[in-house]
């Protein structure tokens, strides 16, 4: 065969391999997916628990707690699309007491920062706007409303114009832990009482909530139960108007122990649901969509994962989402990533970003977005770190031209 014919062959199963056989666009226009640059750890912070990445511009941010068990503080770093940190490691909290559970969302008002803290005693919902810059938190002009001792909100956070809007976990006058709702505006300010989302449901468990916007409208995830039924936690998932009413609610692993959702958009303003679900008898990742402007659900069920695994993140693409889980695999803890078509089918062969071989508890947490170009992977690692792992396409570029909003747990 002639060296030039046989380049050509080659070069055309090169592309073929980045094409997929399914309607509807892959991830990458041509070629794979893939670490093209290499990891970096972010903090120098001691004894990290939890990370959040979001992208501001095409600049990844990473937002995490570090600390101990009863005295944390919130920390944060900038990375761009080749591994290199932008910026030094920002203290954003320093006061004793636990801050933790990090939430961000970046917009048109600035970065909205959501947390729970315990500095009056008991864990309330935080809220404050950074503006456009990372520094530190100079106060907090957001507070929940949270009156029990023993609550736990976990507060999520999506931008809403120029302005941005929490959810969190809070006890009703029922004395039952619901799912809570109230605007915060971009000077940091509450410009609205809270609102129930949805009496019917309580939380008597860890609950994770989760909340994103796509222009007028919010999608928030939640795993809950109706109250006084006594069976496992299902996820929910509504969608709220900017006032914070319910537009539509849909409910995905009924009867299914289920937690831990994230929720994402598309371009076309769908959204998609991934959470851990134990229907075969070990918890796996399955992935469901919404529509916002056609309602019902759009995708049955589907598992993704195989192998043990949870705590799932998810972004939104162009007729794609992009996912990230940690499992337990035969050789050890991983944290895998995989590209979904809005009907739930795989784009890609998973792939591994990071691994142990001990099955160390200590690699978790793993949080993902898009800027348009970079898929850019946060975790805790094995050893102690927070983690960035940038991903591009090895040929060509992305199908999508813009990133969508995320959220996850």
């Amino acid at each position: 065969m002639r060296p030039l014919r046989r380049a050509a062959i080659l070069a055309m199963l090169v592309v073929l391999a980045g094409c997929k056989r399914h309607a509807g666009s892959a991830v990458c226009a041509a070629g794979d997916l893939a670490a093209v640059h290499p990891r970096v750890r972010l903090d120098q912070s001691l004894s990290p628990r939890e990370a959040r990445i979001g992208v501001i511009g095409t600049t990844f941010v990473v937002v995490w707690s570090g600390g101990t068990d009863t005295d944390s503080d919130l920390f944060a770093r900038a990375v761009d699309s080749f591994s290199v940190p932008v910026s030094a490691e920002v203290r954003l909290t320093n006061i004793t007491g636990r801050s933790q559970h990090p939430r961000f969302a970046a917009g048109a008002g600035g970065l909205g920062l959501a947390w729970e803290d315990d500095r009056q005693g008991r864990l309330d919902t935080f809220g404050a706007v950074l503006g456009s810059s990372l520094g530190p938190v100079l106060g907090h002009a957001f507070v929940a409303p949270d009156i029990s001792t023993t609550q736990d909100p976990r507060p999520a956070i999506a931008t809403f114009g120029t302005a941005f809007r929490l959810v969190w976990n809070a006890p009703g006058p029922d004395g039952v832990d619901h799912l809570w709702t109230a605007p915060m505006g971009r000077d940091g300010s509450a410009p609205g009482a809270p609102v129930l989302v949805d009496p019917a449901l309580g939380d008597r468990h860890a609950a994770y909530p989760e909340a994103v916007a796509f222009g007028n409208t919010m999608a928030v995830v939640d795993d809950a139960q109706p109250n006084g039924v006594p069976a496992p936690p299902d996820v929910f998932a509504y969608l709220l108007s900017t006032t914070g009413g319910i537009g539509a609610s849909y409910r995905f692993a009924p009867n299914s122990p289920a937690r831990m959702p994230a929720v994402a958009f598309d371009d076309a303003g769908d959204a998609a649901v991934l959470w851990c679900d134990k229907r075969t008898g070990q918890e796996q990742i399955y992935f469901g969509s919404f529509g916002t402007t056609t309602a019902g659900i759009i995708t049955p069920e589907r598992a993704v994962s195989a192998a043990p695994a949870c705590e799932p993140a998810l972004a939104g693409g162009q007729s794609f989402f992009l996912a990230t889980w940690s499992e337990q695999a035969p050789s050890g803890r991983a944290i895998r990533f995989q590209s979904l078509h809005r009907d739930g089918i795989p784009d890609l062969v998973p792939k591994t970003i990071a691994s142990d071989s001990d099955a160390s508890p200590e690699l978790h947490r793993p949080d993902i977005a898009w800027n348009g170009r970079v898929v850019g992977v946060s975790w805790i690692g094995a050893q102690g770190g927070v983690w960035f792992q940038p991903l591009e396409c090895t040929l060509g570029d992305f199908a999508g031209a813009s990133p969508t909003p995320s959220a996850t747990p």
